[in-house]
């Protein structure tokens, strides 16, 4: 019985630490929300979360596209020294 009552002591505190933690994320997740313009009531967690993962793939392949033309351009002025 006793090792029950450490583990109900332990996981009621380890319960209580992530509530606190899930309402800090919340309150992050509704002051971005409100960053965007965007009403906490009406845009949910999920929603904020696609769209930046869809803003991030779309920053790196521009990115990526940038430095692949760059590349190119370098060794189009490259070519154009030797001759």
């Amino acid at each position: 019985m006793r090792k029950v009552k450490e583990f109900l002591n332990y996981a009621e505190a380890e319960v209580r630490s992530l509530a606190s933690f899930y309402s800090g994320v919340g309150r992050n997740v509704d002051g971005l929300i409100r960053y965007f313009g965007e009403d906490p009531a009406k845009c949910h967690f999920e929603k904020v979360v696609a769209t930046l993962l869809d803003f991030v793939r779309l920053f790196n392949r521009a990115r990526e596209e940038n430095e692949k033309h760059f590349e190119e351009e370098a060794k189009k002025n490259a070519e154009k020294e030797k001759t």
